[in-house]
């Protein structure tokens, strides 16, 4: 063999080393995740210029490192969606079928009940003789009579109270109210007695219009010796409409009302009574001092 021939073939296998080191370099570099070239597969050119189009050579972009251009990651951060707005209208109001009914404090009415005058239990007529006054309608025996005519609405009345001693210590008490009969004769329709004296202390008499709209009433103030005061309306023909029990008590009289005081523990309970053309009714109560309690007139 020539030494032309030689240098032939040393230079062929050179070539083939140099391939096949190229071929080992490019599978090492595509074992990080690029895909890989199987041994003595030619590389597809890569179009373009400066590229080259025999078969066993490669494109002068396949040599160097495959770089791949990252678009840069801009963080962004979603906000909240803005709050609902909220528009306060105009309160709501209530209807006329959804509103609370509204009450009226009706206080309670008063009656006669427990009076201390009560109707005689059998017919008591007596005569006031002609130029004598109502003094003469007193029963024998007792002092200290007092009476007085009363135009009371329907009827004229008289009130008569009188009392007798019965020992060093008692005073019996009688008190009266008569109604003519129209035969010139006094009829009695009501009456109180403590003959023995064991029950009251004394009696007072007060008139007024109390009901007014016409015609006179009579209040009578029995003062019971417990120290108790007991109060007696008299209305119309002669019926208690109005009887109080009052503990401690004051009473006073005007036209169109009776006020009374009645003691609740340490205060006083203040009731203003009138007449409604029908009814006596506690118009107005009221919780006072001690102090603010005036003189009973009764």
């Amino acid at each position: 063999m020539t030494s032309a021939r030689r240098n032939i073939l040393a230079g062929l296998a050179l070539v083939v080393l140099l391939v096949g080191g190229l071929v080992v370099w490019r599978q090492v570099q595509g074992g990080s995740g690029s895909s890989s070239v199987a041994t003595g597969t030619t590389l597809a050119p890569v179009g373009g210029a400066g590229s080259l189009g025999s078969a066993g050579s490669t494109a002068a972009s396949d040599t160097a490192p495959t770089t791949i251009e990252l678009l840069p990651v801009i963080a962004t951060t979603t906000a909240p969606p803005p709050a609902p707005v909220v528009t306060a209208g105009p309160a709501p109001t209530l209807s006329a079928t959804t509103q609370p009914p509204s009450t009226t404090t009706t206080l309670p009415p008063v009656t006669g009940s427990g009076a201390v005058l009560t109707p005689p239990p059998a017919l008591d007529e007596r005569v006031v003789p002609a130029g004598a006054t109502c003094t003469s309608l007193a029963d024998d025996g007792w002092m200290g009579v007092q009476c007085a005519v009363v135009h009371a609405k329907g009827a004229t009345l008289i009130w008569l109270t009188e009392t007798q001693p019965v020992s060093a210590s008692a005073v019996g008490l009688r008190a009266y109210v008569f109604r003519g009969n129209g035969a010139g004769k006094e009829d009695v329709v009501l009456r109180a007695a403590d003959d023995q004296g064991v029950r009251f202390s004394a009696v007072r008499v007060k008139v007024d219009s109390i009901a007014a709209g016409g015609g006179q009433d009579i209040v009578f103030g029995f003062h019971g010796q417990d120290q108790s005061l007991s109060v007696d309306l008299v209305h119309g023909s002669g019926v208690v409409a109005v009887h109080e029990d009052l503990t401690h008590g004051s009473a006073r009289s005007a036209t169109g009302q009776l006020d009374t005081w009645t003691e609740t523990g340490p205060s006083y309970r203040h009731d203003t009574i009138s007449f409604d053309g029908s009814t006596w009714r506690v118009v107005a109560t009221a919780s006072v001092a001690p102090a603010s309690v005036p003189p009973s007139q009764l």
